[in-house]
Order: C-alpha cells, then structure tokens, then sequence
C-alpha cells in the first residue's frame, strides 16, 4: 500500500468517524453530501453551478436546432411524416363518392381506419362532419329506423 492509500484510508476512517457520531441518519447523509460537494467542486465559485448548467441547457437547444435546420436544408430531414389528419382525410372522402349514399359517424370511421389505416374516434370525426354541415358540403339527417344521424352529401 502506498503512502497516498494509506493517508485517504485514514482520513476516510476519521470522516466515518465523525459522521457516525451524529445519530441520524438523514444528518450523515446531509452532512457527506456538502463534503463531497465541497471536496469536488472547490475550484468551482458559488454561482458556478447554475451558470454552468444553464449553459449546457442552452447549448443543447440551440445544437438541436442547428441540427434541426441542417437537416431540412439538405432534405435528410430524418423526421417521420405526419400521417393523415382526419380533417384531409374527410375533404379526400368528400371528392369521392363515398357520401353519395348517407353514412353514419361509425361507417365514417371505419373508411377512415380502412382507406387511410388510421383510428380516429367517432368525437374526433363529429367536428369535422359539423363544420361541413355549415359549410353546406354534406347534409344531415336523421335515420328515422335507428334514430341516428346520417350525412350525405349536399345537393349544390
């Protein structure tokens, strides 16, 4: 053993030492936490910490956004596509003649999930297919057999 080993092993038994000489343990551990703080970062001033870490935060974002904007410019942008909105998929379900017959929410839904292999709920499409009953691009009425609305498409 040499005689570095040998003077940290007895300084470590002098801390051990002291620190069991308090008997909770919550204060040992408060205690050899600002040791050690005090022990690695006695180069470091007050204040460093905090400037440090607010550095690193915003050396990340603006690295993140520089690879960002490297990555559009030169389209290998590896970011994967935004799949179908229900509203796009609604206007594509709106130039074909899907609405030609009246459909209900369910039947609506179950194209979307088929043509555009996307679940969307029946609350997420009932918007959609409200805003094109104001806007007169499908009509609604209601199925007089089930009592449920059904939409058609408007006659312009």
């Amino acid at each position: 053993m040499t005689d570095f080993d040998a003077k940290l092993k007895n300084q470590l038994l002098d801390l051990a030492e002291t620190l069991n000489a308090f008997k909770s343990e919550a204060v040992q551990l408060k205690i050899a936490e600002k040791l050690l703080d005090v022990l690695f970062n006695e180069e470091k001033e007050p204040g460093d910490e905090n400037r440090e870490q607010q550095e690193n935060n915003f050396t990340s974002r603006r690295a993140k956004r520089i690879s960002t904007n490297s990555r559009m410019q030169d389209g290998t942008n590896t970011r994967e596509r935004k799949s179908t909105g229900a509203t796009k998929a609604m206007h594509r379900l709106l130039q074909s003649d899907f609405f030609d017959q009246p459909k209900t929410i369910a039947a609506i839904a179950e194209r979307y999930n088929e043509e555009f292999n996307e679940n969307f709920k029946t609350s997420e499409i009932s918007g959609i297919l409200l805003k094109s009953v104001k806007e007169n691009l499908l009509k609604r009425e209601k199925n007089q057999e089930n009592k449920r609305y059904e939409y058609v498409k408007a006659n312009d």
